[in-house]
């Protein structure tokens, strides 16, 4: 029991640590990454305790040190905006421009100059996506994940995006 409370404790003073370094520059590990972060965007401590429950936090720990890009928002940010509108986006994608994919591109950081380059790159990848065998029957998760790495190769093909997604 005592052994318990312990583990309790030191859960409850990482949360409580994880709120207080908000205006910490870099990452924090606990708050900012890892399968936590993921999962609780909106609430630093329920991520920090999520780590430290999940792999007592080493997951975190390694994305804030080996890709602190993918930590605070960045790539979970535009997976989460991606899952939440993919039919807008989806319809915008198509059409080559749009209010919601503008709002993708910002939130993954590309710059205004890069966006029509961008949106003919993302048009292509999503073209090939509609050409599978398997897209009217597949899963919306699937279709947006497909999607999350057509813009991740849009991306890596226009540049000009600040974050890597």
């Amino acid at each position: 029991m005592r052994t318990l409370a312990t583990i309790f404790a030191l859960t409850v003073s990482i949360g409580v640590l994880a709120d207080s370094a908000l205006a910490q520059s870099s990452p924090n590990p606990w708050r900012d990454c890892g399968i936590g972060a993921a999962i609780f965007a909106d609430n630093p401590t329920a991520a920090a305790i999520s780590n430290v429950i999940w792999d007592s936090g080493t997951t975190a720990v390694t994305s804030a040190t080996s890709s602190p890009e993918t930590c605070g928002g960045g790539a979970v940010e535009t997976a989460m905006f991606i899952d939440q509108t993919y039919p807008v986006l989806a319809m915008e994608t198509a059409a080559g421009s749009g209010e919601h994919l503008t709002a993708l591109f910002a939130i993954a950081g590309c710059e205004a100059g890069v966006a029509d380059e961008l949106a003919l790159a993302l048009r292509d990848g999503f073209r090939s996506i509609l050409d599978r065998e398997d897209y009217a029957s597949a899963a919306h998760a699937d279709r947006a994940y497909w999607y999350y790495v057509a813009f991740d190769e849009a991306k890596a093909t226009s540049g000009g995006c600040g974050s890597e997604v």
